[in-house]
């Protein structure tokens, strides 16, 4: 399995840092991949490609060989959290057929590269923001989908609930479930901004327990088996409230840089 970290667009030491303190895979987005990969080349486990709602399916198909060829990461997201407003347009579940059309333009145009070096396609199951019936609702809508060979994507944050410092892990078995394929947690993390109000999609935690929690959610992902990527969100701190970085913005090692590198072995 997989274990790594979002480099959250940043680029150079940070990446090195990364790596060389024993945290072998990161996940960037696609203006930063080139950055990524004269930095750390061979360790570029996600390139999360930036298109939209009314992106051209053969353009993004071509796009994605691209980061094939240039970069050669393990896998190609297509789109982060396809679900949120943020990200993809309205978020309504009626972009779900344009998201779909995208999905197969990317499948078939990566069929040309050949299979040693073709990443793995992921596809969000979860949507990043919808939950379960993101995904649910994609594949009922377009079956055809279940027989590309893809990967599914889950962002299992714990939000604010009682068992919040396991993370959502039934995000991560619904998933599963509902595909019979790789699920690859290409987001979750905890915050630390202790004494501050709740980050959107985590409480707040002490370093030593998001050392902890950061530790038993991979370790129980490996033990799944079928879980082929933890991707932990994120290299530095950012915003007023949103800690969930393994480095302070002040770039000060937490307890949680050296437990995920730990948890990497």
């Amino acid at each position: 399995m997989v274990v790594g970290v979002d480099t959250g667009g940043w680029e150079g030491g940070l990446l090195t840092e990364i790596v060389s303190g024993g945290i072998p895979y990161l996940r960037v987005q696609q203006g930063a991949a080139p950055a990524a990969y004269s930095e750390e080349p061979g360790h570029i486990a996600v390139v999360t490609m930036s298109v939209g709602p009314t992106a051209n399916p053969s353009s993004a198909g071509a796009e994605a060989v691209s980061i094939a060829e240039k970069y050669h990461p393990l896998t190609v997201e297509v789109v982060n959290e396809p679900g949120n407003p943020y990200f993809w347009g309205s978020g309504a579940q009626t972009d779900q057929a344009a998201y779909a059309k995208l999905l197969e333009g990317v499948h078939t145009a990566l069929l040309a590269v050949p299979a040693a070096q073709r990443p793995v396609e992921l596809a969000s199951f979860d949507g990043g923001y919808e939950g379960d019936s993101y995904g649910r609702t994609l594949i009922k809508d377009d079956p055809r989908l279940l027989e590309l060979g893809l990967g599914w994507t889950v962002h299992p944050y714990g939000g604010h609930g009682s068992n919040a410092a396991e993370g959502n892990r039934a995000r991560v078995t619904e998933a599963y479930a509902a595909t019979k394929e790789g699920v690859y947690v290409t987001e979750v993390g905890w915050s630390t901004a202790v004494g501050q109000p709740a980050a959107p999609a985590s409480l707040q935690y002490t370093e030593a327990q998001q050392a902890a929690n950061i530790t038993s959610f991979v370790n129980w992902a490996r033990g799944l088996g079928y879980v082929k990527s933890v991707i932990i969100f994120i290299g530095v701190d950012y915003g007023t409230n949103e800690f969930y970085g393994i480095e302070t913005s002040a770039r000060k090692h937490k307890l949680s840089f050296a437990a995920l590198a730990a948890a990497a072995r």
